[in-house]
């Protein structure tokens, strides 16, 4: 949450509505940072709902408590459902980092504002973008990207469940992957065809 915060004040304009249970406030050394005309607290999702356009979940994390007491007085204290998304707006985007343990129940998962399981497929491709860089492996351009058509490659497509097996379809697109065009992919599905 620390470093969303500070990603987010990178950009102007954007108000930060912190909600957490009394005693596990939002650090002074992070508030310090903020405007303090774009900063608001609350105890309760309730409180702040009808104002958020972007609302960011996280977890109560029970291993940073010593004592498994102090955590069960904590653990309960902020869940998502559907009753309290009535007061929220009809536009607004849930966020999770994931895991959820109980803080969004599972009801939740099905409107149309959750994009948890959207963000986490993101990150997914952020993160494969940023090994690939820190790799050091050069796209190669033109070809990596959008391929060069293959002319003259009449092969059908081995993926049964390409669309180019379908009888409405004349026949596969394939584009070449590599410089050496000896790799090429199907437009359609992505598979792979060796031109040997």
């Amino acid at each position: 949450m620390h470093s969303l915060v500070e990603a987010l004040l990178k950009h102007k304009g954007n108000k930060f509505f912190f909600v957490s249970p009394e005693g596990l406030e939002i650090p002074d050394y992070i508030k310090e940072k903020i405007p303090v005309d774009a900063i608001v607290e609350a105890h309760s999702l309730e409180d702040v709902l009808p104002e958020v356009d972007v609302l960011y979940m996280t977890r109560i994390q029970k291993e940073r408590f010593a004592n498994p007491d102090e955590y069960a007085m904590f653990a309960d204290a902020c869940i998502l459902d559907n009753e309290k998304l009535k007061g929220a707006k009809k536009d607004m985007i849930i966020l999770h980092p994931l895991p959820i343990d109980k803080e969004i129940l599972f009801e939740v998962d099905d409107d149309p504002r959750a994009a948890y399981f959207k963000q986490v497929k993101y990150g997914m491709y952020a993160r494969m973008a940023l090994i690939y860089t820190l790799l050091n492996k050069p796209f190669v351009k033109g070809y990596e990207r959008e391929g060069v058509v293959a002319e003259g490659i009449t092969a059908k497509c081995q993926n049964p469940k390409c669309v180019t097996n379908n009888a409405n379809v004349q026949s596969a697109k394939w584009l070449f992957t590599d410089e050496a065009r000896t790799v090429c992919r199907c437009e359609y599905c992505d598979w792979i065809l060796k031109n040997e």
